[in-house]
């Protein structure tokens, strides 16, 4: 399982956005990061890549900061 900075480091490369000086799980992900609503949906794509996820959840995750990106990586990731 990834750290909260190796997961939000893959995640800004993947979607190419511009790194703000830091990014901790309070950092939100349209305000901060600039994610348009294109990006939020390939943000739940990454995620559950990383996570290794085969089946994605019924429901779409509410993710207003890369704090709720973690959680949802962490909890896809522990999902068998």
């Amino acid at each position: 399982m990834l750290t909260f900075d190796d997961f939000s480091s893959r995640v800004i490369d993947t979607l190419q956005v511009d790194q703000p000086p830091a990014v901790t799980p309070y950092s939100d992900l349209y305000n901060e990061l600039g994610l348009d609503s294109f990006q939020a949906f390939q943000l739940i794509v990454v995620i559950e890549a990383l996570a290794g996820a085969e089946v994605p959840p019924p429901d779409l995750p509410e993710m207003y900061t890369m704090g709720d990106a973690f959680r949802y990586y962490q909890r896809m990731a522990s999902t068998p």
